[in-house]
């Protein structure tokens, strides 16, 4: 008498190459363009490229889409350059577990279970947050021998901010 047992594989998903490729490389423009223009409103944030050919919007979302689509934020991604261009929407839904990636016609969940491309997508939205706050007036100082100068593109209000040892006074 001959027993078998069949056992269970798990296997574990894989998404598609060509979209696990695109994240890589809108990764990529994403991470190592230089942004000049941050605009930041009160429920979204802008970003452009120094070259303008990479734009990010960060949108929060709205009550309906939050109650219809348990959305939390929105990110579009436009990136026109010589040898591609692409328009991509990740949907960051109040489960941070799950996102979705709208590339042209084709539209991919992610959950935590591809985890290379959840991170990748989670820093995304870190890294136009951490952008976005180094913009804020009091941050946006550069230290020249223990006086600290606004950029001239930020409103000085006739304030001049000096340090002494380790105080700051503003006068």
């Amino acid at each position: 008498m001959v027993a078998v047992i069949l056992g269970q594989t798990a296997f574990a998903q894989s998404l598609p190459m060509e979209t696990s490729q695109s994240i890589g490389i809108i990764d990529f423009v994403i991470k190592k363009s230089k942004y000049e223009e941050v605009s930041c409103g009160a429920h979204s944030c802008q970003m452009k490229s120094v070259e303008g050919g990479v734009n990010l919007k960060l949108t929060h979302a709205t009550m309906q889409q939050d109650r219809a689509e348990n959305l939390h934020y929105l990110l579009q991604v436009s990136v026109k350059g010589t040898l591609f261009s692409t328009k991509v929407e990740v949907h960051y839904r109040n489960d941070p577990n799950l996102q979705t990636l709208k590339t042209g016609k084709r539209t991919d969940e992610i959950d935590s279970s591809y985890k290379t491309e959840h991170r990748v997508l989670r820093s995304w939205i870190q890294f136009i947050k951490d952008s976005t706050a180094s913009k804020s007036f009091f941050t946006h100082w550069s230290m020249y021998s223990n006086t600290y100068f606004a950029e001239p593109s930020m409103p000085t209000f006739g304030i001049t901010l000096s340090r002494h040892k380790s105080r700051f006074s503003i006068s």
